[in-house]
């Protein structure tokens, strides 16, 4: 296992990193993701999840609605959602892309399509949040355990 520690900046938003491994032959081997270096941001300071709501269907609808509000930094250039009913297993992940509603010098809030998205009724969804900078794709999988709407 490979372990390290070291200090962080006040202020960073992200890390830059590649890794060097020694072989007892002297050779030296470099993962560096093939030139492209490994990103890491920190997603607790990148965005906020305010809202992840199945909201029942009125009586006379078929579905019910899936709705998300999520913040995020200015610098955040698109933010969508992949996210399963966990009540329906076989039922494939669904990506969905969020649209930004409000774009501010303090940040951006971004929320499911117009009339949000249609789940069945009764749904129980898992989702995680993947948020691009710099044309990177980040995961905010809420470490490892999934996001469950309520």
């Amino acid at each position: 296992m490979l372990t390290a520690t070291f200090d962080i900046p006040e202020g960073c938003d992200a890390l830059e990193l590649w890794f060097s491994c020694t072989h007892d032959d002297g050779q030296t081997h470099w993962d560096s993701d093939l030139g492209k270096n490994h990103w890491l941001r920190f997603g607790l300071a990148d965005l906020k999840l305010k809202t992840a709501k199945v909201k029942p269907a009125k009586k006379t609808e078929a579905q019910d609605t899936l709705a998300f509000e999520v913040s995020t930094k200015p610098k955040i250039e698109s933010v969508e959602v992949r996210w399963h009913l966990t009540n329906s297993p076989k039922t494939p992940r669904i990506i969905t892309p969020l649209v930004c509603t409000g774009d501010t010098p303090a940040g951006k809030t971004w929320t499911a399509p117009d009339g949000g998205i249609p789940v069945p009724k009764g749904a129980v969804v898992a989702f995680d949040i993947v948020y691009n900078v710099d044309s990177r794709p980040y995961t905010d999988d809420n470490q490892g355990r999934w996001h469950i709407a309520d």
